[in-house]
């Protein structure tokens, strides 16, 4: 899956990736920043980006989900991220 299509994909999609171990938050994370650094110059739409910030919490949202013991509940978008 490339990067555009990962910043497209509809969140209960990467959800359930996420929970599958096909898809790692730190993945989504990286392409979405990458995506936020092309496009933001051209329309502003942010006015701060915290790189450092997203990409540990997407880490520890991945730390979450491998140290999760069945039945535990981590959320239903957990690992998504969030603007």
């Amino acid at each position: 899956m490339n990067r555009d299509d990962l910043c497209y994909l509809p969140a209960t999609e990467m959800a359930k990736r996420i929970r599958a171990k096909k898809l790692s938050p730190v993945e989504i994370v990286k392409a979405v920043l990458e995506r936020i650094d092309e496009v933001n110059p051209k329309v502003n739409c942010y006015c701060v980006v915290l790189h450092d910030e997203a990409l540990a919490q997407a880490k520890k949202a991945e730390r979450d989900l491998m140290k999760k013991k069945s039945g535990a509940a981590l959320g239903l978008l957990h690992g998504c991220p969030s603007p």
